[in-house]
């Protein structure tokens, strides 16, 4: 088996949907912009499975901490502090003020609002350019890609992984 390139994953697996997910959140954390590039060019397989096993993972568990330590601090620290009748009774107000405040807004909104229904021309239909064949290669499951992954780091190489572009598909299928 060679592992030179693999070729055309489907963009509408849930993996591949987790690993640009799992891209967005690390350029998140990164201040990096590399999704763009990697969507038209493709990515190597092993950033491909090191930013979903590993790379989003930490940074999920990373945001957990500290909104962990966010709550603690904004619950269990002014209660013992304060007591709970105290918090209770500044949360309460703050609500109240938030909700008489959200009530105005809407309220103001609706006043202003205009009714309108669809016309018939709104709406676009859609157009379908031809079915899309696929390949054994876009139907591969996780645990199929990560069985490759494993052959691939037995060889000692890392193929490239390309996504399957439907807007290119469709233009060459028009």
């Amino acid at each position: 088996m060679t592992f030179a390139r693999l070729e055309s994953l489907n963009p509408k697996k849930w993996y591949v949907k987790y690993f640009f997910w799992s891209v967005g959140i690390w350029e998140e954390f990164t201040d990096r912009d590399r999704a763009r590039g990697i969507r038209e060019n493709g990515t190597n397989f092993c950033f491909f499975l090191r930013v979903m096993l590993v790379w989003a993972p930490a940074v999920i568990i990373l945001h957990i901490i500290a909104y962990g330590g966010a709550i603690f601090a904004l619950t269990v620290v002014p209660v013992a502090l304060f007591g709970a009748v105290e918090y209770v009774a500044v949360i309460g107000a703050t609500s109240l003020t938030a909700v008489i405040i959200f009530a105005i807004k809407k309220s103001q909104q609706s006043r202003s609002a205009v009714i309108r229904r669809p016309h018939r021309g709104d709406f676009e239909e859609e157009l379908e350019f031809g079915s899309i064949t696929t390949t054994r290669r876009e139907d591969l499951s996780l645990g199929g890609l990560i069985l490759m992954w494993l052959l691939a780091q037995k060889m000692k190489i890392c193929p490239t992984v390309t996504f399957a572009n439907e807007s290119r598909r469709n233009y060459e299928n028009a």
